[in-house]
């Protein structure tokens, strides 16, 4: 902080140029100011503040900490080998299953069918 007094213009927006603008006078800062008096009962608010803290929050918050610690693990561990061990053993033979399936069921026949109407109007050799 300085000592040198502040400008500012007497309501809220750009300054106007009309008007010089006015220096507040320097206030000690050991005076209590009449404007505040909400001041002494900021370190009441700030003690109970903390004391809600520690008795809520702490605990509320250790407890999300520990179940996300207990998600990961089981991420980790559990979840992700099963879903790798059910990708490899259940889900790539039904993948390939299918596969094939498409190609006898619909591809071969469609081919087959292709050649035929190909061959009727003369556009296969």
């Amino acid at each position: 902080m300085t000592d040198r007094p502040t400008l500012r213009s007497p309501l809220p927006g750009p300054p106007n140029p009309a008007t010089p603008p006015t220096a507040r006078p320097a206030r000690d800062p050991r005076t209590p100011d009449p404007a505040e008096p909400a001041a002494a009962a900021l370190p009441l608010v700030a003690a109970v503040a903390r004391g809600v803290a520690l008795v809520l929050v702490l605990p509320v918050r250790l407890l999300w900490e520990l179940i996300a610690a207990a998600g990961r693990l089981l991420r980790r561990h559990l979840i992700g080998p099963a879903g790798r061990f059910l990708r490899r053993w259940l889900l790539a033979p039904l993948v390939w299953a299918l596969a094939c399936w498409t190609r006898r069921s619909v591809l071969d026949p469609a081919r087959l069918a292709s050649r035929e109407v190909l061959s009727a109007l003369g556009l296969r050799r």
